[in-house]
């Protein structure tokens, strides 16, 4: 949908709109979510996704929200740190990430940029890490900046995280403000891993080491592999475990076989949401582990936009269902 377009239609369309702005969009499972928490509230409204392919149609699509009927945005990826330049006002969440991904319409038709994606993150945790709410939705969200994230009975203290693009932004930023002390960062670019790190404010004495990305895929690189069994959380940030059945790029079976006797307890996630469970969750997730789905992080950071825009609880459970999480997603 072009924005020339999207004028048109929205002046002929009853009711408030909401846009998720970014390229490629067609997948997103944001609009069945939101769109259902409006049916369900009774609220008319509709969600829809504006495909921006490159910066220069950004503005025009940032300048709708400044006016009814538009009344809130998703950003995604390319834009998220773009749009810093285009809002007028930047929440201090935002911009310690230095990423923007929800456009809040205030009053004079003044925009301010916020970025849940953390937030998202913290919850799906305490959602997946505590055997009894694996899978229920709306399990009570952890406070940002409380020192301290659990998993179960374990504290989140050491991360390993895969990858270095914008997705790994927010998630940095929530960790070490939910207690992480040390976070290595594993990356094909240990420079890009460096500059992204040095981009985003800490809490102070959170440590950030970087390893590059083993080359060996056996044996995942000796200091990889140890971070990985030191580890309370693992997480993936890339696309790369969103292939389908062909195995997992960053463990393989049998190292997956020598964590569960080495380290357990460890929690792992991956921020891709289909499949639900990525190559890289599945054989955790088979073995008794504990798993935070990127479907999860999706649904929880949509349901503190959806609070952003209208001011109100959104209803989790039912956006849950509209993009198929069942007790069982999170096992």
């Amino acid at each position: 949908m072009s924005v020339d377009l999207d004028i048109k239609a929205a002046a002929a369309a009853p009711g408030l709109r909401f846009l998720l702005l970014g390229h490629p969009v067609d997948h997103s499972l944001s609009p069945a979510m939101h769109n259902a928490a409006f049916r369900h509230l009774g609220i008319e409204a509709h969600y829809e996704v504006l495909d921006i392919p490159d910066t220069t149609g950004l503005p025009a699509a940032v300048d709708l929200l400044r006016h009814r009927p538009y009344a809130g945005a998703n950003v995604t990826i390319p834009h998220k740190v773009a749009v810093l330049d285009l809002v007028d006002e930047v929440t201090p969440r935002a911009r310690r990430v230095g990423a923007v991904n929800t456009i809040i319409p205030e009053d004079g038709g003044r925009l301010t940029g916020d970025n849940t994606d953390g937030y998202g993150l913290l919850t799906a945790i305490a959602e997946a890490a505590t055997p009894a709410n694996r899978g229920v939705t709306g399990a009570a969200p952890l406070a940002v900046g409380n020192g301290r994230l659990r998993a179960g009975r374990r504290d989140i203290r050491r991360v390993v995280m895969f990858g270095a693009g914008g997705a790994a932004r927010g998630c940095l930023v929530a960790l070490a403000d939910a207690g992480a002390a040390q976070v290595t960062l594993v990356a094909r670019s240990p420079e890009r891993a460096l500059a992204m790190a040095g981009t985003v404010t800490l809490p102070p004495g959170t440590r950030v080491g970087v390893l590059p990305w083993p080359t060996n895929r056996s044996t995942s690189g000796e200091a990889v592999w140890t971070a990985i069994t030191e580890a309370d959380f693992v997480l993936n940030t890339t696309p790369l475990t969103g292939g389908g059945e062909a195995g997992d790029p960053i463990l393989s079976l049998a190292q997956f076989a020598a964590l569960r006797q080495v380290n357990p307890s460890c929690l792992l996630g991956d921020m891709v949401y289909r499949p639900a469970l990525t190559a890289f969750l599945r054989p955790w997730a088979a073995a008794g582990g504990a798993v935070v789905t990127g479907l999860s992080v999706l649904l929880h950071q949509g349901a503190e936009s959806f609070r952003l825009w209208l001011g109100r609880p959104a209803p989790v459970g039912v956006m849950a269902v509209a993009i198929g999480i069942t007790r069982t997603t999170n096992v």
